[in-house]
């Protein structure tokens, strides 16, 4: 892992932006807002934030629709945490997949073909912090091959402590969640080499497109 001093600004400028994103012009203000999958350690983040853009933007929100497993809860199990918050059960979409298991990946293919299927032009996406640029690097990834239109903003799930043990990556990663970030960094240099994510800069590239810069 190189020294804060040797990391590139193209890191600091799309974690910045991604992290602290823009608010979309209400031209193009999302209708829908998709919860990345998480772990039942980390999932109070995304359904936070979840039912906050439910709330202030009047919008549907789309959970995959995941069957029980040790580390996450199912896609009922979420309606029913969104719910007993206040969200109309009508306005929660199982977003359906064909896969036997389930990865960053699978779900931003599922979320993109949902949303072109169904014309949705633009969407807002929330994972846990020390996953958000990764979910967002991939849906992006994913809309340029499939659907090139696609406006992908970000409202990333709610703090939280850094210190706190907790399960991400399907169970794979178990530690303080601070210590996920460097995997993090890992998997996007190792998927962005295998071809399933697009650079840094084209990401960056993209952000500044989508704003009209």
């Amino acid at each position: 892992m190189p020294s804060i001093g040797n990391l590139p600004n193209i890191i600091y400028t799309l974690t910045a932006y991604v992290l602290c994103d823009s608010a979309p012009p209400k031209s193009v203000e999302p209708d829908l807002g998709y919860l990345f999958g998480q772990t039942i350690s980390n999932q109070k983040s995304v359904l936070d934030t979840g039912f906050l853009l439910w709330k202030t933007k009047k919008i549907k929100i789309g959970i995959l629709k995941l069957k029980e497993t040790p580390n996450f809860a199912s896609f009922e199990t979420w309606r029913r945490e969104l719910c007993s918050r206040g969200v109309r059960k009508g306005d929660i979409i199982a977003i359906n997949f064909s896969e036997n298991s389930v990865n960053t990946l699978i779900e931003a293919q599922a979320l993109v073909r949902f949303a072109k299927d169904h014309r949705i032009g633009s969407i807002y996406i929330t994972a846990a912090p020390f996953h958000q640029l990764r979910a967002f690097m991939t849906t992006i990834s994913v809309a340029k091959k499939e659907f090139p239109k696609l406006r992908v903003y970000n409202a990333v799930g709610s703090r939280l402590n850094w210190s706190e043990y907790g399960i991400h990556s399907g169970g794979m990663l178990k530690g303080r969640r601070y210590e996920f970030l460097e995997s993090e960094w890992e998997r996007i240099r190792r998927y962005h080499k295998k071809g399933d994510l697009i650079s840094l800069a084209e990401a960056v590239a993209y952000l500044k497109k989508r704003d009209g810069n």
